[in-house]
């Protein structure tokens, strides 16, 4: 059986510059967590009870961090046999 990942021209040429899966998504938590992922709680970006969204998602270290994070730096990412 072969995993069902697939790919387009815009996902290829973008792929060594964001992260494929996170860029531009958000999830907010019950507690105001800004995170990249639902199912990434421990990398969290900010917190919109203490500061706007809109600096979130601006700051160079909130979510910016996660969306231009390579899976070059990403250890599970990086030796995946997939890529």
């Amino acid at each position: 059986m072969r995993p069902p990942f697939f790919s387009n021209r815009k996902e290829f040429t973008e792929a060594p510059q964001f992260n494929p899966c996170w860029k531009g998504e958000v999830a907010i938590t019950d507690d105001g967590s800004v995170l990249p992922c639902v199912f990434g709680r421990e990398c969290v970006a900010g917190k919109i009870l203490t500061q706007p969204l809109s600096d979130i998602l601006s700051r160079d270290d909130g979510m910016k961090k996660y969306w231009y994070m390579i899976k070059d730096r990403i250890d599970v990412c990086r030796d995946c046999e997939f890529r």
